[in-house]
């Protein structure tokens, strides 16, 4: 990962830990070897890109936690700035050209053909191909973290949650589509603060 879209929510963050921690935006720029208007200038929107080891400094600086706890952090600060820049961007039209033709065969089958086992996989490199060119951070993380919940969650799950019958309702507006999406990412953090909750409790009364 090299360069990064500074979007609303990463500038936000940084502003908001930068002021909480008592951080002068000038000191922080000299101590991470930038200029001294370079945190104003990512603040007020006027760079649009970082370096990822440029972002990493930043938070090290303000935050001052060790390297496992900043990776995860960055990581879930990518993903959430992902996350709210879909969400607050409405569905573009173009994301229809990643929709590669898709092969006709009989799902019922007891088994599919390698050779068409191979021309779905490069169909859908082929998808990711186009909208990767037209949004790559967004591409990048998302299967950046599609992959972080293959292994780290249940493969089984992740692959029971694509075959969920999207393609039925393939005659949905954007904004339906947009609806949707956001309905679905709201249960799922809902559902997972529910679950920090309990293993917060469940942690608490192991120490006790």
């Amino acid at each position: 990962m090299n360069e990064l879209a500074i979007t609303d929510h990463i500038r936000n963050v940084i502003k908001n830990e930068r002021k909480k921690n008592k951080i002068i935006g000038t000191k922080l720029g000299k101590e991470i070897g930038k200029s001294e208007s370079y945190i104003s200038h990512i603040e007020n929107g006027n760079i649009k890109t970082i370096d990822y080891e440029d972002l990493k400094a930043i938070f090290q600086y303000i935050l001052k936690i060790d390297q496992q706890q900043l990776s995860d952090y960055l990581e879930e600060l990518i993903s959430n700035s992902v996350k709210s820049d879909f969400k607050k961007t409405p569905l573009h039209s173009s994301l229809k050209e990643a929709r590669p033709n898709s092969l006709e065969y009989n799902i019922y089958d007891s088994a599919i053909m390698e050779e068409d086992f191979k021309k779905i996989l490069d169909k859908i490199i082929e998808g990711f191909i186009v909208v990767y060119q037209g949004q790559q951070d967004y591409t990048y993380s998302s299967l950046h973290s599609f992959l972080k919940n293959l292994r780290d969650f249940d493969f089984g799950f992740m692959l029971g949650i694509i075959r969920l019958p999207f393609y039925e309702m393939k005659k949905l507006d954007l904004s339906s589509k947009q609806l949707l999406f956001n309905e679905i990412s709201d249960f799922v953090e809902e559902y997972l603060k529910e679950y920090k909750k309990i293993e917060s409790q469940n942690s608490d009364s192991d120490t006790h």
